[in-house]
């Protein structure tokens, strides 16, 4: 099972990241995202967002993609799974 690092710090983060996504992504997608971010579950929260972001064919911005990639850090995930934080 994987270590949960520093909730109270991802989850302002998480959901300022997921609110950037306005307009670009679903309002449905987002709520699902928050409400797992809301329940404490940030890695799986992050996973759904980066998923929903690939689906829709958004391209995060340099700035949102170097959050995705450090918030993944902090979280033990591989960030290199989606293929627009690679890049």
């Amino acid at each position: 099972m994987m270590k949960r690092r520093e909730p109270a710090r991802l989850a302002p983060r998480l959901r300022a990241l997921c609110a950037g996504f306005a307009g670009r992504l679903p309002a449905a997608d987002r709520a699902d995202i928050l409400d797992l971010v809301d329940h404490g579950e940030e890695g799986v929260a992050l996973e759904n967002l980066c998923a929903q972001l690939e689906e829709h064919d958004v391209r995060p911005t340099g700035a949102e993609r170097a959050e995705i990639r450090a918030l993944a850090a902090q979280m033990g995930l591989a960030a290199w799974d989606w293929r627009f934080a690679a890049g």
